[in-house]
């Protein structure tokens, strides 16, 4: 009897074992096709990038994700479930109601791309574009579109109210871009958009609600011409933001309420003429800030709470003329501040509170008659500070100081 319960206990576990078997296998079946067909939407909804990936600069959105359509792919629209489905329309959607040869309507961020053929993009000379973009679409334009000549976003609503960083920056072989017409409700301009962009051409116009220009925007625009009219709300011009903007011309007129001009942002601008009037919001001129501007041929304006001159801050900006006030504000002139600033006359007159006056700063100032000075005591001597030729007026009490100090005894010292 034990030794029949023993077989049949056997037999059972035998056949348990085997169902087993088959069910695990199965199971491994199944997986392998999850495994499958995760791996090929993998493959179809996340391939790599375009030939954006041969910017020689990082630009904005280079984190973000960016969906590229799978080669091969026929005409079939992105599936919900995919994981970048917001941002990949429905190509036969765009293809209906996009690009019609010069201009197109984006309806939906992100989806510029979407909109042309590989043989549309190279044959692009003119582009109107409108509807709503941000920094991706943007960044799509310059290096896929080589022929492009001619672009218009005046009704086009990009994200944030600014034109990305390195937008159409010049030193790419492509750029042949001459006209430009930035959008209406434009704020920001961002660091090195239109860098050396030398085919740009005729008038800059710059939007009024426009903020910031930033650093380098339109670095080496030779070909830009006529006056450059700034936004009345202007608030920041960033380093080297117009810098050998040769064509300029006419008056330079820097809004007031303008806080910040950066360093080198009008260096090399010869065209400009007339008064150059800097607003009072203006407290800091830095390095270079308008040096080579020769062609301003009437008087200088400097704000009343300015506190600093920094070097080269007017050098060799020759066509300066009258006479040179500086505010009692000022506490530091750089080195060849006013360097080569030959057309100024009259008597300059340097107010007590300057602490420190550097190397050349008004050097071959040749035009000046005097230079006043109001210390009790003299401050150090940088090399070459004033011209050697021009008699330098002091406290009557302190004649023999000066002419005694290294440096001061140079110049002929008289009383006032």
């Amino acid at each position: 009897m034990n030794s029949s319960l023993i077989r049949i206990s056997i037999a059972l576990t035998i056949i348990i074992a085997l169902s087993g078997c088959r069910f695990f296998s199965k199971l491994m079946d199944e997986k392998e096709v999850v495994e499958d067909k995760k791996e090929s939407v993998v493959a179809e909804d996340f391939p790599k990038r375009s030939s954006l990936d041969t910017l020689k600069v990082r630009p904005l959105w280079i984190s973000e994700t960016y969906p590229e359509k799978p080669a091969g792919a026929k005409e079939k629209p992105v599936t919900a479930k995919r994981a970048t489905a917001k941002e990949s329309p429905d190509e036969t959607t765009v293809k209906r109601s996009g690009f019609n040869g010069s201009s197109v309507y984006v309806e939906k961020r992100g989806t510029l791309r979407f909109y042309f053929s590989k043989e549309e993009l190279s044959a692009i000379t003119e582009l109107k574009i409108e509807g709503e973009v941000d920094s991706r679409d943007l960044m799509f334009i310059c290096p896929n579109m080589p022929n492009l000549l001619s672009l218009d976003l005046k009704d086009c609503k990009i994200e944030n109210r600014t034109i990305p960083e390195y937008f159409f920056f010049g030193d790419k072989e492509n750029n042949k871009l001459e006209t430009l017409i930035l959008p209406d409700d434009l704020e920001v301009i961002g660091r090195s958009a239109f860098s050396m962009c030398k085919k740009l051409k005729g008038e800059l116009k710059i939007p009024q609600g426009v903020r910031v220009i930033g650093y380098g925007a339109f670095y080496i625009c030779s070909g830009l011409t006529g006056n450059l009219v700034l936004p009345q709300n202007i608030k920041e011009i960033g380093s080297w933001a117009f810098f050998r903007c040769a064509g300029f011309t006419g008056q330079l007129i820097l809004p007031e309420g303008l806080a910040q001009i950066g360093d080198h942002a009008f260096s090399n601008c010869p065209g400009f003429t007339g008064k150059l009037i800097i607003p009072n919001s203006i407290t800091r001129i830095q390095d270079a800030t308008f040096a080579y501007c020769k062609g301003f041929e009437e008087g200088l304006k400097l704000p009343d709470n300015l506190t600093i001159i920094e070097d080269h801050a007017f050098s060799n900006c020759s066509g300066l003329s009258g006479e040179l006030v500086i505010p009692g504000s000022v506490k530091t002139i750089g080195l060849f501040a006013f360097n080569g600033c030959s057309s100024f006359t009259g008597i300059l007159d340097i107010p007590a509170g300057v602490k420190t006056i550097g190397f050349k700063a008004f050097s071959q100032c040749s035009g000046l008659r005097n230079i006043k000075v109001n210390w009790n005591e003299p401050i150090s001597y940088s090399s070459e500070m004033f011209p050697v030729k021009v008699g330098i007026l002091v406290p009557g009490s302190q004649v023999s100081r000066y002419s005694a100090t290294e440096g001061w005894k140079n110049h002929n010292i008289e009383g006032f």
